[in-house]
């Protein structure tokens, strides 16, 4: 059973790697529009 589990966690880990990548670049994402925003405000936009 162990085994099996193991083998399992091989499989999904790449899965959880491009998990993980995506919700970073979301994340990456959401910031810089949050640091555009910010600066067409302080420039008045």
């Amino acid at each position: 059973m162990r085994v099996v589990l193991r083998a399992l966690q091989g499989v999904s880990a790449p899965f959880n790697l491009l998990r993980d990548l995506s919700a970073v670049l979301c994340f990456v994402r959401i910031f810089l529009f949050k640091q555009n925003y910010v600066k067409q405000d302080a420039l008045g936009g």
